[in-house]
């Protein structure tokens, strides 16, 4: 853990006391960035699920623990670690940028492993028009852009800004999630970085609830965009009480389609049946996938009568 002195409130309800699997940080007691937060939870809440998604070859709920989310961190994180290299102390550490249409659980184990790899992330949404993507890789100043390996157009677009600008930015592929479980990998712990609370951590770019123990409780999170804020709150605030709790606290556990490279295209249909699936009792959803059909009237119902919160995302 990094010694930081920070005047920062202890959160107002600890969460999982009476979860057998989850073991919530000493936040009373320690600091912790959110690399720490996943490597301490790899030891303590191992066996917890991170996430959950319906498959619907075998018709059953696949779990993803926190033991393999973190191994999966890892990889990304010496992955990424070996194509932009290890910074030396005290040296600027490079803005990377994550410009990806991957899944939602591969998107948030990326975010997590370029932080991890202790680099500041700037997150891009892949809905950008070309000149704003400019604009906006122009003024950041990003100097390596990760995508996924499927991402042929993205990849066309920074390399079209690089031609443009005869800027120098590098780009990489990220891993799949699956591929960072592979048996064939030995995924080393990567050394941990040093965090200065006053260095830049994410860069961000435009287009709660009352206090109870969400552990355990199922957030489902499919028909939101990946990048920008919503992937942060998937990764690190998805909670009962946003502002001051995090993923990593509260042992809350995400739900989605199932990752596949490339994306399962989400529509009304696929979205409400993954959340009724995974029986979530917490939901995110676009406003435009409330206009649901007579077909999807019970599947509808079906979730209102299981879950606990659904919060409207996403413009008019």
């Amino acid at each position: 853990m990094v010694e930081i002195s920070l005047q920062m409130p202890s959160p107002t309800a600890i969460q999982g006391l009476s979860s057998p699997t989850f073991k919530a940080p000493p936040f009373r007691e320690s600091f912790f960035t959110v690399p720490e937060l996943y490597d301490w939870h790899s030891v303590h809440s191992k066996d917890h699920p991170y996430f959950v998604y319906f498959d619907e070859t075998t018709q059953t709920n696949i779990t993803i623990r926190w033991s393999d989310a973190v191994r999966a961190v890892h990889f990304i994180a010496n992955h990424v670690m070996r194509i932009v290299g290890e910074q030396e102390h005290g040296a600027a550490k490079p803005l990377i940028g994550l410009y990806s249409s991957a899944d939602t659980l591969t998107y948030i184990l990326s975010f997590v492993g370029i932080l991890r790899a202790g680099y500041p992330v700037f997150l891009i949404s892949k809905r950008l028009a070309p000149a704003a993507l400019e604009h906006l890789v122009t003024k950041s100043g990003v100097k390596h852009v990760f995508v996924a390996e499927h991402d042929k157009i993205l990849s066309n677009n920074i390399q079209d800004i690089q031609s443009k600008l005869c800027a120098r930015i590098g780009v990489s592929h990220i891993p799949f999630w699956l591929d960072t479980l592979s048996p064939e990998f030995v995924v080393q712990k990567p050394p941990m970085g040093q965090y200065n609370p006053e260095d830049i951590c994410l860069v961000l770019h435009s287009s709660g609830y009352g206090e109870r123990d969400v552990c355990g409780q199922i957030m489902s999170t499919p028909s939101i965009p990946t990048a920008g804020a919503s992937v942060v709150m998937e990764s690190i605030y998805p909670v009962s009480k946003i502002e001051q709790e995090v993923l990593a606290a509260s042992g809350l556990v995400l739900s989605g389609l199932k990752p596949s490279s490339p994306p399962t295209s989400i529509d009304a249909e696929n979205v409400w049946k993954s959340m009724v699936s995974t029986q979530s009792t917490f939901g995110f959803v676009l406003q435009s996938f409330l206009g649901v059909s007579d077909i999807l009237f019970d599947i509808f119902v079906t979730f209102y009568l299981l879950t606990t919160v659904t919060a409207l995302v996403g413009g008019p």
